[in-house]
């Protein structure tokens, strides 16, 4: 709707005394489950902004995979190429 804004959280809660490293890991993990898309996200954003082809479905999974990789290693430079590329292939 034109004009609305809206915004989520969600907190994941561990008992009472769990070791530091174990929570450390579990963030990390589902930080990572959180930002990885799927073929199923990737599919409904483009049948969101039009038709695609399987193969442009493909290239924007294969575009995101280079980018949460550039990412991990801290290259902004090529994690934005990777994000103009499934721009590019969403668009064809």
């Amino acid at each position: 709707m034109p004009g609305y804004d809206a915004a989520g959280w969600a907190m994941l809660i561990a008992p009472a005394k769990t070791p530091r490293p174990i929570l450390t890991r579990l963030n990390a993990e589902v930080t990572l489950l959180h930002h990885q898309p799927t073929r199923e996200s990737i599919a409904a954003t483009a049948r969101r902004l039009g038709i695609a082809s399987p193969q442009a479905v493909e290239a924007v999974a294969r575009g995101m995979a280079r980018a949460r990789e550039a990412d991990r290693a801290g290259d902004l430079d090529a994690c934005l190429r990777s994000l103009v590329d499934v721009q590019i292939a969403i668009e064809r």
